[in-house]
């Protein structure tokens, strides 16, 4: 064996010898990287979802007051209408100017919040009674018969909006357990 082996050897060999170590080193470092970096994707997926249910929450119990002041106000308004008999006459002045008003002011409410509702099922549903009770000035409902069916229309209608802001509620907290 030559003489310049031996010599080159053990440094050939130390060389080599660091690069595999740092090599070893970097590709372990790499992979705890990747771990870390998924580990910090996926808090912040987390925290997404966390704080877009939360807000979707604050805003469907905001929304469901509104929309239980619209639905109050409106059934008011309706039974003031009345249908023109001795039984259930229509109430005129002052108080039917009162409801009204309130009328016009949750449809309002109403209105403007509609569009932070995420879920668009319950938008839609919620839209479909807003323009039901949408006043612009002018008694929209018909009196008598026609009314009273309107004002039950309007229940059930009503109720269905209930029923889908209650469910998403309730799969709101059931995906948080």
């Amino acid at each position: 064996m030559p003489t310049w082996l031996t010599a080159v050897l053990p440094v050939a060999s130390a060389l080599l010898g660091a690069a595999g170590a740092f090599a070893g080193i970097w590709f372990t470092q790499s992979r705890q990287d990747r771990r870390e970096q998924q580990a910090r994707d996926h808090e912040r997926a987390k925290a997404i979802v966390e704080r877009r249910e939360q807000f979707e929450l604050e805003h469907l119990v905001e929304f469901n007051a509104l929309f239980r002041a619209l639905h109050h106000a409106a059934s008011h308004y309706f039974w003031l209408m009345g249908d023109g008999t001795e039984a259930h006459p229509r109430t005129e002045g002052e108080e039917w100017e009162s409801a009204r008003e309130s009328v016009r002011g949750a449809y309002e409410s109403v209105i403007s919040q509609i569009g932070f509702v995420l879920d668009d099922t319950i938008r839609e549903c919620a839209r479909s009674v807003a323009a039901d009770v949408q006043f612009r000035g002018v008694p929209h409902p018909q009196f008598g018969a026609a009314g009273r069916a309107r004002a039950r229309e309007l229940d059930v209608k009503c109720v269905e909006v209930y029923e889908r802001l209650s469910a998403r509620v309730r799969e709101i907290y059931a995906n948080r357990l």
